[in-house]
């Protein structure tokens, strides 16, 4: 029926399939494959985004500063292994 895997309800409409009601309002998400869509296409839409969606963002490479400022942020953060000498109490 879409390319799309959501499709979006056109109008409110009641239908049933296989004895049970669904009660669907127009702007109602199902995905492409559900039995609904499939009985029914012409009341489904592929939906329409409003506003763009932002592009993917490109990941880039650390450059040396940032490498070692996230070195020393995570060996600041590492937890010291405890030793005997770490649990003796202190006079």
């Amino acid at each position: 029926m879409s390319k799309s895997s959501i499709v979006v309800a056109r109008e409110n409409f009641l239908a049933e399939i296989d004895g049970e009601y669904f009660d669907v309002f127009g702007g109602d998400l199902f995905e492409a494959d559900h039995p609904l869509p499939k009985k029914h296409p012409q009341l489904f839409n592929e939906p329409v985004f409003r506003y763009p969606t932002r592009p993917e963002a490109k990941p880039r490479q650390a450059t040396a500063s940032e490498e070692k400022a996230i070195a020393a942020t995570v060996e600041a953060e590492t937890p010291k292994p405890l030793t005997t000498s770490s649990l003796r109490p202190s006079h």
